[in-house]
């Protein structure tokens, strides 16, 4: 290999918020995009300047933590040095999509209402004429894992290079499964919302012994906090409702969980009451998370959990995690879930 051929790299970018408006805007228009639509990417050749310039419209009259915006920050550099040649895995729902890097960064004043203006052209891999989609559940523990990571939207994958190239080479997932598993995870939810077919505890109660499983099943010991009626913010409870750890030898993680139990679109008081519990001596060091089953949260509470490094799991998102321990999942929690039966494409 001569010094001017660049080695490929492998990349993830999740499409923003996971939701269907953006998978479709980057399968549509065989793109993968990123936010701060306001600056144009494409005019800067040198990324320091244009972080400076990000930085200077976006953050310097803000509440934002500065360990977010250096987090965000880094997730732009990564997305610039994105070039022809390299391989993108977008997340897809409880599946991957895979798409070769076909041109530079470029700039789409039509996608600023999804704030996904900054693009690279992608060709995504298809078989039969199909999207080719691979299971989540089918990679390896390390890149589950490291797609799950919340906050980030452009990771590098390289270390991984071997695996994705070996994926490729698969048939990937039918496209009437595809179907079969949103149908399945979209009436899972609707159940969860309205307990309708389900014997989930009424007050929130069962819906917190079931993140609480999912933590355990992650490994995780959790526990279902008291509630002490400690007011916060707007007269709201300021402390949370699940706390979970994980420690090995390398490394610990603290938890904080608010678990909401809504059904449309989830308000910012949840994340307040979050940030209060998270402000006192007794959490400090906690990484917190919003779990709700609603659809949505309103977006000053998006804006408000990313000002103070609060990670957000919406109905959707819990469907895929769900999903993906089912062949696991105890016959008790199935017929609290109303599962009476797996279906065959969960093997």
């Amino acid at each position: 290999m001569t010094d001017d051929i660049k080695p490929k790299k492998y990349y993830m970018v999740r499409a923003m918020d996971s939701t269907e408006p953006y998978y479709n805007y980057f399968i549509d228009n065989r793109v993968v995009g990123i936010g701060w639509s306001n600056v144009n990417f494409s005019e800067y050749s040198d990324t320091e300047v244009l972080l400076k310039a990000i930085e200077e419209r976006y953050y310097t009259d803000t509440d934002t933590l500065k360990r977010v915006v250096s987090r965000k920050l880094n997730g732009i550099r990564r997305f610039t040095n994105i070039k022809p040649g390299d391989c993108v895995v977008v997340p897809y729902h409880s599946m991957i999509a895979i798409a070769d890097v076909v041109g530079d960064k470029q700039y789409d004043e039509k996608a600023k209402e999804l704030d996904i203006s900054n693009q690279i052209p992608v060709e995504y891999l298809y078989k039969d004429k199909e999207l080719f989609l691979w299971p989540r559940r089918d990679l390896s523990n390390a890149l589950q894992r490291k797609l799950r990571i919340q906050g980030n939207t452009v990771s590098d994958l390289s270390e991984f290079s071997e695996e994705i190239e070996r994926i490729r080479q698969g048939k990937g997932i039918d496209a009437d499964e595809d179907r079969a598993i949103q149908k399945f995870k979209k009436d899972l939810l609707r159940r969860i919302q309205t307990g309708e077919k389900t014997t989930i505890e009424a007050g929130g109660r069962g819906l917190e012994e079931l993140v609480q499983k999912i933590f355990i099943w992650s490994g995780y010991e959790a526990e279902i906090l008291p509630k002490n009626n400690k007011k916060g913010y707007a007269g709201q409870d300021a402390d949370a409702d699940i706390i979970a750890t994980r420690e090995d030898e390398f490394s610990e993680q603290h938890i904080l969980v608010q678990v909401k139990h809504h059904t449309e679109k989830t308000s910012k008081w949840a994340v307040q009451q979050l940030i209060d519990a998270l402000g006192g001596d007794k959490y400090q060091g906690y990484i917190g998370y919003v779990i709700t089953t609603a659809d949505d949260v309103e977006e000053d509470a998006r804006k408000l959990a990313e000002e103070n490094d609060i990670k957000i799991i919406t109905g959707d998102f819990l469907m895929d995690i769900l999903f993906d321990r089912l062949t696991g999942m105890d016959s008790e929690t199935k017929k609290i879930l109303g599962i009476s039966s797996v279906p065959q494409f969960f093997g």
